[in-house]
């Protein structure tokens, strides 16, 4: 449910929005990523388990989705055996959530408050929040990844244990044990038993539940990283893409193939990099950006190698990889016109 928090539909739209690939702001530059899939799946769910799923909206007054399912219930009047630390021990533990979400941090907060009872529960936009108070004062800060980034030192800086929620788990892509990294969304039984495991509390298990594993923590890849992979290697891939997560994952998947890259957020970004940074070895280009989507970006390039072989000046086709969601046969051939040289449907396997 958007609950009126996005950016609306008009009523004509909202006819629509049950189609594949069909978004209210349908332009290649939107601020706003996604392919167009998720109500449509959605329906076809609810239509499985004889439900149904309703939409009111209006442009910028946000949209609320409305899902009906028939549902059997629970003979044993509950769900599942939860892990609850007791209050005794519970009492002793101020907890911290940190999300910029509101949503997010309630959330949490209600697995947090259900789970350890008589526990301190605070809620905090940012990190810098919690510098307000005396440092050590919490047992544990959650915090929503990428909201706050993580570091070797943010346990020391804040005197607490620190759990990242992360959209996928990034094994591999941390280099210390300084926090420990759990999937969102999580459960109430997952993040309890997290923080018994850190905070050393000692409950009852459920028998099917297994410990969370500690992760490493790395810096992000920064401009400063980039430029130090284009020093060390020339021949670099330029990975454009406007969503964070999947950024992370590319770069992780060509680290091991043993290949250097550099990134870009759209495709103003990448064709200053393109002029100044390069020359790349291969482009991977997200169609779908805002800015400057990776149709323009490549048409923009494929102009600057024409130039560059007009006047006589050394030039190379640059191979351009369409990156995108979209398997219809209209998108391939809209990414061919473009000048991209082939096409790679997400998500990307190695």
């Amino acid at each position: 449910c958007d609950n009126g928090s996005g950016i609306g539909g008009s009523a004509r739209k909202k006819l629509e929005m049950f189609q594949p690939f069909t978004q209210e702001d349908a332009s290649t530059t939107r601020k706003f990523g996604g392919t167009g899939l998720g109500l449509p799946i959605c329906k076809q769910i609810c239509k499985m388990m004889d439900g149904d799923i309703s939409i009111q909206s209006a442009t910028g007054m946000g949209t609320t989705i409305s899902v009906s399912l028939t549902l059997k219930c629970n003979p044993h009047g509950r769900i599942a055996d939860h892990t609850i630390i007791p209050p005794r021990e519970a009492r002793k533990h101020n907890i911290a959530v940190v999300s910029s979400s509101p949503n997010m941090c309630k959330s949490v907060s209600n697995c947090l408050r259900r789970g350890m009872p008589e526990a301190t529960i605070c809620e905090a936009a940012s990190l810098p929040q919690l510098h307000t108070l005396p440092r050590g004062y919490f047992s544990a800060v959650v915090c929503e990844y990428p909201d706050v980034q993580p570091s070797a030192r943010i346990e020391h800086d804040i005197g607490s244990r620190v759990i990242f929620l992360t959209p996928v788990n990034y094994r591999g892509l941390f280099a210390s044990n300084a926090a420990v990294c759990v999937c969102n969304p999580t459960s109430q039984e997952a993040l309890i038993q997290t923080l018994c495991t850190i905070l050393h509390i000692s409950v009852p298990r459920s028998p099917n539940h297994s410990v969370p594993v500690p992760l490493p923590i790395a810096p992000p890849h920064t401009r400063a990283n980039q430029r130090k992979d284009l020093e060390h290697n020339k021949q670099a891939v330029l990975v454009v893409e406007d969503n964070s997560v999947n950024q992370k994952v590319i770069v992780k998947q060509l680290h091991k193939l043993g290949v250097d890259a550099v990134v870009a957020s759209n495709g103003y970004e990448a064709l200053q990099l393109y002029k100044h940074s390069g020359p790349f070895s291969v482009i991977l280009m997200d169609c779908q950006m805002p800015v400057m989507d990776g149709y323009q970006c490549t048409e923009r390039i494929r102009q600057y190698e024409h130039r560059d072989s007009e006047v006589g000046a050394p030039s190379m086709t640059v191979p351009i990889v369409a990156l995108t969601a979209s398997t219809m046969p209209e998108e391939r051939t809209k990414c061919f016109e473009s000048g991209m040289t082939s096409f790679l449907s997400k998500p990307l396997k190695l």
